[in-house]
C-alpha cells in the first residue's frame, strides 16, 4: 500500500512542476 501512495505521491508532485 505505501508503494500505491509513494507513487501517486510522485505523481502529483510532477504534476505541479
Amino acid at each position: 500500500m505505501e508503494n500505491i501512495i509513494k507513487r501517486i505521491t510522485r505523481f502529483d508532485h510532477e504534476t505541479k512542476m
